[in-house]
């Protein structure tokens, strides 16, 4: 995310309409898409991005941590300009997302997690 991105509006319950539409701009989604998940009309989603109706309390929790989620989780960089010719190419050193998740949240091992040929 640009750094000179405004700071979001404060997460609060109930949620405020400009925090759902910050979680919606932040995870890349429309009004439509959230409509979708949630399995609802999109006339409900608009009352609620247009503070008309109240945001259940799950849906806010919910969409709050995914935005949290898309700022926490970087998109990866697979592909870089190359300057010489002006066309894109592949990165082959960017690491893949399952390796770039286990550096920013790594794995606790407790006593679940040993070798099934220890026993």
């Amino acid at each position: 995310m640009p750094s000179n991105r405004p700071s979001p509006p404060e997460f609060t319950i109930p949620m405020t309409a400009e925090r759902l539409n910050w979680c919606l701009e932040t995870i890349g989604w429309s009004r439509s898409v959230l409509a979708e998940r949630l399995d609802i009309e999109g006339t409900t989603v608009a009352r609620m991005c247009q503070g008309k109706s109240g945001i259940p309390n799950r849906v806010a929790v919910w969409i709050d941590t995914l935005a949290k989620i898309v700022l926490a989780v970087p998109v990866p960089h697979l592909w870089v300009r190359n300057s010489s010719i002006g066309k894109m190419r592949h990165n082959p050193g960017v690491k893949g997302i399952e390796a770039a998740w286990n550096e920013r949240f790594p794995r606790v091992r407790d006593n679940t997690d040993r070798d099934d040929d220890a026993a």
